[in-house]
């Protein structure tokens, strides 16, 4: 099993205190699933989650644009992101997957608001991590991050959570 990324999204609600806790395995089919989930890790997914194995991917087959149908709730004719690696022809800018400044970019590439900016405005707690996208949010001109603390991103998840809460996340 060697999936080409990892990324967790964890949305908090004020209302009602429910929770969500969305992880994306990049690679990770369905197969390797339950070829791995005698781990333990896999297994508190399977037993205390919600996961599907029937999930069947948006055209192009590419991590991007699934990712992003998956946190906009719409397809990629409508969202705009087609593929890892885009051209303008209007303005002949190129998006890199997350390779160049220019990829975060709000007026340009990222149309449609992923749900953790939808869920930000709500007042909802977030917290991601791994997540390229995550820098895309300091580009966004109504939103500011210095004064809206609802939103946690960063590579450690031990950063953020206390020890006592979730274990040993190294």
């Amino acid at each position: 099993m060697n999936p080409s990324g990892f990324l967790v999204l964890i949305v908090v609600a004020i209302i009602d205190g429910q929770k969500l806790v969305l992880i994306i395995a990049d690679g990770l089919s369905g197969t390797h699933f339950h070829r791995f989930s005698a781990l333990s890790g896999l297994r508190i997914f399977e037993e205390e989650g919600v996961w599907s194995t029937q999930l069947i991917p948006v055209f192009p087959t590419l991590p991007l644009p699934n990712r992003h149908t998956l946190l906009t709730g719409m397809l990629p004719r409508k969202h705009g992101m087609v593929g890892d690696y885009l051209l303008n022809w209007r303005t002949g800018r190129t998006f890199l997957n997350f390779t160049v400044e220019t990829d975060f970019d709000r007026s340009e590439w990222w149309t449609i608001d992923p749900l953790y900016v939808t869920a930000t405005r709500a007042k909802a707690l977030v917290a991601m991590f791994f997540f390229p996208e995550c820098k895309y949010l300091i580009h966004i001109d109504h939103f500011s991050l210095t004064s809206n603390r609802s939103l946690i991103f960063m590579a450690r998840p031990a950063q953020y959570f206390p020890k006592k809460s979730h274990g040993d996340f190294s």
